[in-house]
């Protein structure tokens, strides 16, 4: 039965972000508590296991809400199903365009890093509705029909467009995407608002 970071001696279970993630002292870095335990799993025999569980518990409900703004504004917003016609188009387009050519891939990490923080902006705005609706007619529709038509080049300069502007709108600082971070990057997982690196 496979383990989890929860149960690692070198995950910090005292200290969690605000992305469902806790520090890691072996890695140097933030992990999932849920995630598969590595090749350097050291059991915490002397963490007690319901502190375990509650460390990912909360990894897996930070993950469970959408680091994406795009279901952010269509589902937890407008209150759309999750398998509406908007988001289904756009999933087939990341998985069988975006996520399949070398071109895009620092597109996809540049959602997943940034998407969150436009998601939990969003979802504190006091006209919240008002701003998911003028997303979905500005650029999630016209995106969806680049894509349907075959506009590849179009579909992306808008998608990347819709992102800047929602980054400007929250102040949110530019991110550098660098070839580092994409080689680094699960680009099977990319693009759905939350970096994911790879298994090691």
């Amino acid at each position: 039965m496979a383990r989890h970071c929860s149960e690692c001696t070198y995950l910090k279970v005292s200290g969690e972000d605000n992305y469902g993630k806790f520090w890691c002292e072996y890695k140097n870095e933030w992990m999932y508590a849920n995630a598969i335990e590595c090749y350097r799993f050291c059991t915490a025999y002397n963490r007690p296991s319901q502190i375990s569980r509650s460390a990912f518990e909360y990894s897996e409900s930070k993950q469970n809400s959408s680091g994406c703004y795009i279901t952010t504004a269509l589902c937890d917003i407008l209150k759309m199903p999750d398998n509406n016609p908007y988001l289904q188009t756009l999933r087939i387009f990341r998985k069988e365009v975006l996520q399949k050519n070398p071109q895009y891939f620092s597109i996809l990490i540049h959602y997943d890093l940034i998407g969150p923080m436009i998601a939990k902006n969003m979802m504190r705005e006091e006209k919240k509705e008002a701003i998911a609706y003028q997303l979905l007619e500005n650029f999630i529709k016209p995106v969806v029909l680049l894509v349907q038509n075959k506009k590849t080049k179009e579909a992306v300069d808008l998608y990347v467009l819709m992102t800047n502007e929602l980054a400007a709108r929250y102040q949110i600082p530019t991110i550098w995407i660098t070839q580092d971070v994409v080689d680094q990057a699960d680009i099977a997982k990319s693009g759905h608002g939350h970096y994911q690196k790879k298994l090691i």
